[in-house]
């Protein structure tokens, strides 16, 4: 038996004696156990260091790893109406010391919002070899773009065009400051996961 396994033992044996003392004493066998997350009992921030200085000021950009720059960019610009604002392409050591990805190179391109929000789309050379996201919002890891639209189920058809499927049905948020705004996920061909937002006006 583990060392951090009688202490979460010797843990448990308190709890059983002194039962008001429940709540403080699971934290502590979490804490105690060996197959505690290692992000636990790590050291909080710093006072000194929570200036401006070192906090982000401003999101630049959201980026998709894509299969297909050309059909990307045509699904952002014609199905969504964001405008392509420049493409490039980079190799080298380059993206192995920035991205820590062993690729050979990667064609880029930037797309803007009607807002100004900008996504960087990527089409890495061997991006087939790396893997792709698994197809579901809630894996560990995942992530999607909201995007506010004037009418959700036309941007619906719209997008089913180009391959990409709503994961199920425009619901109203039933509570909160967003009361009443239809939201919906979609999933495209990459399994790029994007939330549709119409406000309650």
């Amino acid at each position: 038996m583990s060392k951090n396994r009688k202490c979460c033992f010797s843990w448990i044996g308190l709890i059983m004696r002194t039962p008001h003392t429940f709540i403080f004493c699971v934290l502590a066998v979490t804490a105690g156990c060996a197959s505690s997350p290692p992000y636990l009992g790590r050291e909080p921030l710093k006072d000194h260091l929570m200036n401006s200085n070192h906090m982000v000021h401003a999101v630049d950009h959201i980026g998709f790893a894509v299969s297909s720059l050309e059909e990307a960019i045509r699904f952002w610009t014609i199905g969504l109406g964001f405008t392509l604002e420049r493409q490039s392409e980079m190799g080298g050591s380059f993206i192995l010391q920035v991205t820590g990805t062993a690729d050979p190179s990667v064609r880029t391109a930037i797309v803007k919002g009607p807002d100004g929000s900008r996504v960087e789309l990527l089409e890495y050379s061997q991006g087939d070899r790396h893997g792709i996201t698994p197809p579901t919002a809630s894996a560990i890891g995942s992530a999607h773009l909201a995007l506010r639209v004037q009418d959700i189920y036309a941007v619906l058809e719209r997008i089913e065009q180009a391959g990409w499927k709503a994961r199920g049905k425009p619901q109203a948020i039933p509570a909160g400051p967003r009361k009443g705004t239809l939201v919906v996920y979609v999933t495209g061909p990459d399994h790029i996961t994007l939330e549709l937002m119409q406000a309650n006006e």
